[in-house]
């Protein structure tokens, strides 16, 4: 990764109850994500969609790194609601 600061560990939240989830998408694929709160590392990117969504009522859009563009995540909205789902093995704590 390009080491670019993405979120700190202030923005950690819980959502459901924890802040690490795992989740597969249809295709199989695992990952390991964090709930955060803010992420300004990152851009978002794609149209909103519910579609397989991991958060019942939340619509989903991919976040990116906003200066190397690789895939960190997902930004999650509903309504005034929002909230960034990490890719944990994406991220490096400082």
């Amino acid at each position: 990764m390009c080491q670019h600061p993405i979120t700190f560990p202030e923005n950690k939240i819980e959502i459901n109850g924890q802040h690490r989830h795992v989740f597969s998408n249809p295709v199989g694929f695992s990952y390991e994500i964090g709930c955060f709160s803010l992420a300004n590392g990152c851009i978002n990117k794609g149209v909103a969609s519910l579609e397989y969504t991991w958060f019942k009522g939340f619509f989903w859009r991919f976040a990116i790194c906003s200066k190397c563009y690789s895939h960190l995540g997902w930004v999650y909205q509903s309504g005034n609601d929002s909230f960034y789902g990490l890719i944990l093995e994406t991220l490096e704590e400082r």
